[in-house]
C-alpha cells in the first residue's frame, strides 16, 4: 500500500497493489500518456530534484541535467519527491526522475505508479544509506 498526502492542497493519492489507484477517495482509471513532438522528444513535463548526493558532484549533476534535457522539453523541481509523485499520479506530468534519493522518499510512489500501469525503476546505488536512482515514465 502507498499513500501520498499534499498538506497544502489536501489532495491524497493512494494505491494497494492489485487494487488500483484512488485520488481524493475517487477511483482513478484513465491516465495520460506521453505525446511525442516532431523532434521525437516527449512534449510532457519531467519533475525532478537535486538531491544532496547529486549536488555534491558537479560533473554528475551536469550529466543529469543534459540527459534530462535530451529526453524532455520541460523540467520542473517542486522540492519534494512525494509531491512530484502525487502530481504524476494526478496525470499532471509524464515522468518523475531522481538520482541519489532515499528509498523511503519514493516507496509509496512505486506502488502507486505500478497500479497506474507504469514500470517504475529503482536502482540501489548505496545500500548502507538506502540511496538509489528512481525513474517513472509514462
Amino acid at each position: 500500500m502507498g499513500v501520498i498526502q499534499d498538506l497544502f492542497s489536501e489532495d491524497q493519492i493512494s494505491a494497494v497493489l492489485g487494487g488500483g489507484v484512488t485520488l481524493n477517495k475517487t477511483k482513478q482509471s484513465n491516465f495520460s500518456t506521453t505525446n511525442y513532438g516532431s523532434d521525437n522528444r516527449p512534449c510532457g513535463l519531467l519533475l525532478t530534484g537535486v538531491t544532496p548526493s547529486l549536488s555534491s558532484d558537479s560533473a554528475q549533476l551536469s550529466d543529469f541535467i543534459v540527459s534530462c534535457s535530451a529526453r524532455f522539453k520541460k523540467i520542473r523541481m517542486l522540492g519534494s519527491a512525494c509531491i512530484s509523485l502525487l502530481r504524476f499520479g494526478q496525470g499532471k506530468c509524464d515522468a518523475v526522475i531522481f538520482k541519489g534519493i532515499h528509498f523511503w522518499d519514493v516507496a509509496a510512489g512505486i506502488i502507486i505508479s505500478r497500479e497506474m500501469g507504469c514500470v517504475p525503476k529503482w536502482v540501489c546505488v548505496d545500500a548502507n544509506r538506502a540511496l538509489g536512482d528512481f525513474e517513472c515514465v509514462r
